[in-house]
């Protein structure tokens, strides 16, 4: 079965954004590249920044189904945390890297990208959480913190890691080494 419409214009988008950037992107770009007229594409959207928002929802959807799809037989707090990791930070921080990407996320002043970006970062939480809630309880009681913090936490930590990492390998090195952390700290109880 072929893409919808929607899958074409987004994936098309999403391709011409990492490529050109959102600023050197033009709809008229956008509807070419997926094989739409342009007043199908106005039909569809209002304009280049909700298309922008809906490319991110978009994306995010498509890695939370594979985490959920690639965790969903696993018990290894390791390797649940490695692949949550790996798909959730370590690919985009790939994709992403020498692109306008990220630089053009944090200077357009669109409530709808703001909105679409808060969204996606409480899913990829909310989704951390649910997988932490495979880990012992008793250990993460231990320790003062609920799932929800602890996802917060790592998440905060990667957050950091991943703007002080110079490349993707240095970031999977780090990332590795706070799952240990993580890993070492739930299966030790605390010290007093």
């Amino acid at each position: 079965m072929g893409k919808t419409k929607r899958q074409r214009v987004l994936e098309s988008a999403q391709k011409l954004f990492l490529h050109f950037g959102f600023r050197r992107t033009t709809l008229v770009d956008i509807a070419r590249e997926s094989h739409v007229s342009r007043p199908t594409l106005y039909a569809m959207y209002e304009g280049k920044e909700q298309i922008f928002a809906a490319v991110m929802d978009y994306y995010a959807d498509k890695l939370l189904a594979e985490i959920r799809q690639r965790t969903q037989k696993k018990d290894d707090l390791f390797e649940i945390l490695m692949i949550f990791f790996e798909i959730a930070v370590l690919r985009p921080y790939e994709q992403m890297s020498g692109t306008t990407f990220y630089k053009d996320l944090f200077e357009l002043q669109d409530d709808r990208i703001r909105e679409s970006l808060l969204s996606a970062s409480e899913r990829f939480h909310s989704s951390l959480t649910k997988l932490l809630e495979r880990c012992d309880q008793a250990r993460l009681q231990q320790t003062g913190m609920s799932h929800a913090v602890l996802a917060r936490v790592l998440l905060n930590s990667v957050h950091g890691i991943k703007d002080k990492s110079e490349s993707i390998e240095e970031l999977q090195i780090r990332i590795k080494g706070l799952v240990n952390l993580t890993c070492l700290a739930l299966s030790h109880p605390p010290s007093p």
